[in-house]
């Protein structure tokens, strides 16, 4: 069935590094298409944490509630948009944090459906494309300013389902850069 539960092997390698191919998962691996919201809402939210008013996050772009960027993150952005009335005395509602989020999610859900390797992958790979592309935006198709892809060598790991391989790539110094 489509929501059939997998027991797999693992190795201490490849669960740090969270894109994992379904053969080496360290859970039971859904077969379903999506990953459930709650699951990755939680994910996201302790990689971002939430603040339930406009923050400079580390880029220094104005932020609020679960990492949604306002606008461009200028000052300019802020002060034009409807998120300049929270304050740390007058926070944004849970349930304004939660649709921005659900808003937010839908679009970078759509984004990581459109590549080509993610159906291949176990729940666990897909939430950490989910997460890359919440972070990320579209990071696959990102070019340098010569034209070539910012990050080619993981297109073409992703592409051939070499999940360690990519990991290590995601995980490298020189990438880490471009985030």
């Amino acid at each position: 069935s489509k929501d059939e539960e997998v027991s797999a092997p693992v190795t201490a390698e490849s669960e740090v590094k969270g894109i994992m191919a379904p053969e080496t998962s360290p859970r039971p691996v859904s077969r379903s298409r999506d990953v459930d919201n709650d699951t990755i809402q939680q994910q996201i939210s302790e990689h971002e944490g939430q603040t339930n008013y406009p923050y400079k996050d580390s880029l220094g772009k104005w932020t609020v509630g679960i990492g949604h960027l306002i606008g461009d993150g200028s000052d300019k952005a802020l002060a034009n948009s409807k998120y300049k009335k929270y304050s740390e005395d007058n926070p944004m509602p849970e349930s304004e944090v939660a649709e921005l989020f659900q808003k937010d999610l839908k679009k970078h859900r759509k984004i990581a459906e459109g590549y080509d390797f993610y159906d291949g992958m176990s729940e666990t790979g897909k939430r950490a494309i989910l997460d890359l592309t919440f972070n990320m935006g579209d990071f696959l198709n990102k070019k340098k300013g010569d034209g070539t892809y910012v990050w080619k060598k993981l297109r073409t790991q992703l592409a051939n389902g070499d999940w360690d391989a990519a990991a290590d790539n995601l995980l490298s110094a020189e990438s880490v850069s471009y985030t």
